[in-house]
């Protein structure tokens, strides 16, 4: 059978508007106005956002129609979406005024206007929802009218492009299934495209299975036409008693209003009162003031009296007393005077023998050209040492920092001092982490003994270091302090084990052995926590680890006894008058 390609064109589209556009049009008035917002207001509870958990406010933007962005605020002026997002309704007059929202309500318009708007939400979280759009299938949710009544039509395709969940009873009462609808446009723009002549050719079969189609669509659009109905006239019923719940409103407004003017008027009354009572109460207080200041003088007379009294006898005992305890507490200042003096000459005496013990200055200028060593002990004695020795493989140096600090903190450095000694000059153990294993060993034992019944965990935080300076390596073990080697402006930081020399929870672990090579220039740093410990500052905050590499890479390059006063400068300042918390250990080598 042979068609013209503009008939059938126009028996399609004669199908298509007679469904749904060619019914007695709805007059742009209030009521179709309050139609098309309360089903955008139920479209918010049958559609998901992805993102509305995180929004602050729900917006829904209308382009061009004032009356509808009324309507919309009344609905949603005492309504939260999901009850705890703020609804914002937002009235664009031209397409450059939409701004990103999770609906947008747009008018008829040109094919062209249409496609430049689903371009600009494209990929958004955005319910587009039209009005009078011929080809449903460029928008999301289209209105329009059949049978004098507003319908909607949904484009599940676009729905789930744009990230969109919509409930099966909103699909159920959709106008149609779009898939049938696609078949229909689909087999027309074929038809029409794909032929040259005016005639298109069209067999008896297809022509069958489309008015079929359609006479389906129209049954099950009779059908969900029954269900609108029913549902917009429970709408419009729900609307007028919330039109009559208004006015009630509006009359207890009226009568909250005149009982507050009463309300007004008493407090204004008993205000009246009350400033009358506060006269005569002023006046009786006057009096009575009068009569109590006149007893009142009188009394505190009598009292200061016999208060100067026994004042004066007091103070003659307390004068007689205060004599006595001068002169015990001259006697008791001068026996402590005494006893201090005896205590501080010994410490200085174990600070002779503590010296003697470190490694003197003319070891370390024998086999350490260029160094520098920065000691500041807290106290008298210190828990911090530094002590060195010649080995055939070459010059062994150790930066120690023993638990405590003052005379305790001597005892263990002497103690470590001695366990050092023995352990690489007379076992002659040289590797620098079996060193450490062998007196945190020796150190157990000597501060544990079997019969002991206390568990004693002190020891020592330490770097061993041997340098073998023809060969230019370093081998060391780090006990819980790490240390810098600077070379040409770069700072390798030198990792340590978690652990001290001493007794530890973990009895089993062994030190870890490192070794690196060196080059022509490289400076090597070790130190104690007490540099980077110390309080000070313009905010009285500890100097910390990072602030002193820093320091030490910004003088890296000058002559060691300068970096020795620097650092010492540098310190003496950031202190300021604080009290020093902490023995201070730095050693500088440069190879």
């Amino acid at each position: 059978m042979k068609l013209r390609a503009p008939l059938i064109i126009l028996f399609l589209s004669f199908s298509f508007i007679c469904g749904f556009s060619q019914t007695p049009a709805i007059k742009e008035s209030q009521s179709a106005a309050k139609i098309k917002a309360s089903f955008i207001y139920s479209f918010t509870k049958s559609v998901k956002w992805p993102n509305e958990a995180n929004l602050t406010s729900f917006k829904i933007c209308v382009l061009n129609n004032e009356e509808l962005v009324s309507r919309l605020k009344v609905i949603v002026a005492n309504n939260k979406f999901r009850n705890k997002t703020p609804f914002q309704v937002i009235h664009a007059r031209k397409i450059s005024e939409i701004v990103q929202c999770q609906i947008l309500l747009v008018n008829s318009t040109s094919e062209n206007d249409i496609k430049t708007i689903y371009n600009k939400i494209k990929g958004k979280p955005t319910l587009l929802v039209t009005e009078n759009l011929l080809d449903y299938r460029q928008s999301i949710v289209s209105f329009v009218e059949v049978d004098g009544r507003m319908k909607w039509i949904i484009n599940k395709q676009k729905m789930n492009e744009a990230g969109l969940k919509a409930s099966d009873v909103l699909y159920e009462l959709s106008i149609t299934k779009e898939t049938d609808w696609n078949n229909i446009i689909d087999k027309v723009a074929y038809l029409t495209k794909n032929s040259n002549n005016k005639e298109v050719k069209v067999s008896k079969a297809d022509l069958q299975k489309m008015l079929g189609a359609y006479s389906d669509l129209e049954l099950e659009k009779r059908r969900k036409d029954s269900t609108i109905k029913q549902i917009e006239d429970s709408l419009q019923r729900r609307i007028q008693m919330f039109n009559a719940k208004m006015v009630e409103y509006r009359k207890i407004e009226d009568k909250i209003e005149e009982n507050k003017a009463k309300i007004k008027d008493q407090e204004r009354l008993m205000k009246d009162q009350k400033i009358e009572i506060s006269r005569q109460t002023v006046k009786i207080g006057q009096q009575t003031q009068v009569i109590i200041i006149i007893f009142s003088l009188g009394f505190i007379s009598l009292v200061f009296l016999l208060f100067a009294i026994r004042s004066n006898i007091q103070r003659k005992k307390a004068n007689q007393l205060l004599f006595e305890q001068k002169k015990e507490v001259e006697n008791q200042k001068q026996l402590v005077d005494e006893k201090q003096k005896e205590i501080v000459d010994s410490i200085n005496y174990a600070r002779r023998i503590q010296t003697a013990l470190m490694a003197h200055d003319k070891l370390l200028s024998k086999h350490l050209p260029e160094h520098f060593v920065l000691f500041r002990p807290k106290d008298i004695v210190a828990g911090d040492f530094y002590w060195a020795t010649s080995t055939p493989g070459g010059f062994m140096y150790v930066t120690g920092d023993c638990t405590g600090h003052g005379v305790p903190g001597a005892f263990m450095s002497l103690l470590n001092i001695s366990k050092l000694n023995e352990t690489i000059n007379q076992k002659n153990i040289t590797r620098p982490d079996l060193v450490f294993n062998d007196i945190r060993n020796e150190i157990t034992r000597a501060l544990n003994p079997e019969d002991s019944t206390e568990d004693s965990k002190d020891g020592m935080d330490a770097v061993l270091c041997k340098l073998d300076l023809r060969g230019m390596k370093l081998q060391y073990a780090a006990a819980n302090n790490s240390f810098y080697v600077i070379r040409n402006k770069e700072v390798i930081v030198c990792k340590a084990d978690k652990m001290h020399v001493g007794k530890a929870f973990n009895a089993t672990g062994l030190f870890t052995y490192f070794e690196m090579d060196l080059e022509k220039g490289d400076c090597i740093y070790t130190f104690s926590d007490g540099y980077s410990d110390q309080f000070g500052g313009p905010n009285r905050k500890r100097f910390k680890s990072v602030q002193l590499k820093e320091l030490l890479l910004n003088i890296s390059d000058k002559p060691m006894p300068e970096q020795r006063a620097i650092l010492n400068d540098k310190f003496e300042s950031w202190k300021g008058n604080i009290e020093q918390i902490d023995d201070v250990l730095v050693i500088g080598v440069r190879v």
